[in-house]
């Protein structure tokens, strides 16, 4: 596997003191974000499975950005739910599945559509994640990246769909009580990829 460049300063923890501050009108924002749970709770039984990286900093940093318009916590779960259920139907290693449904899309933001598996399977690697977890990491994007070789692979393949799919659901649903677009603007805010390339637009601007 291909190792992707470093990942770059803006996207360590919002607790790393060598970063700059959020902004002000952001820090509430960030506390709001991180105190709210998730729309698509843990399963006890996969919970055990992955207990570890739920509290894990490369996980935990994810409460704060903003993916298909809602938390990528949240679809990072909804993605682990789902292949946790449907490695069940096709006798796929459930706890494979399930780690690598967390950890499919960390620090996507750094590559394209085609390339950040790899560097999400980087990071995996980097955090003690096995070969296994991965391999299934890799090709989730396919057709659009490379073609899974194995069962768990297809899995994350389907579920990160499936979870992509629910992710627009619940952004819509939410959206006429107007809560979606409140959590947007918040992510938006909070969301350090989405502030540097803010300062930098603003920066080439000026």
């Amino acid at each position: 596997m291909q190792t992707p460049s470093r990942i770059t300063p803006f996207q360590k923890s919002h607790t790393d003191p060598t970063q700059p501050p959020l902004t002000s009108n952001s820090i509430n924002n960030v506390v709001s974000l991180a105190q709210r749970p998730s729309t698509f709770p843990v399963a006890a039984e996969m919970r055990t499975e992955v207990e570890d990286l739920l509290h894990h900093p490369v996980f935990l940093e994810t409460r704060f950005e903003i993916h298909h318009s809602v938390r990528k916590c949240d679809h990072l779960l909804r993605t682990a739910r789902f292949a946790w259920m449907i490695a069940g139907a096709v006798k796929a290693n459930r706890r494979t599945c399930a780690r690598a449904g967390l950890l499919h899309d960390i620090h996507s933001r750094l590559g394209s559509w085609s390339t950040h598996g790899a560097i999400a399977a980087s990071v995996a690697s980097e955090i003690g994640e096995n070969k296994a977890v991965c391999d299934a990491i890799v090709p989730h994007m396919f057709p659009l990246g490379p073609a899974p070789k194995t069962k768990e692979a297809w899995v994350i393949t389907v579920a990160d769909k499936v979870a992509s799919l629910a992710d627009t659901f619940h952004f819509i649903l939410h959206a006429f009580s107007g809560s979606s677009l409140k959590q947007r603007k918040l992510l938006l805010a909070s969301d350090r990829f989405v502030q540097h390339k803010h300062r930098t637009k603003m920066s080439r601007a000026a």
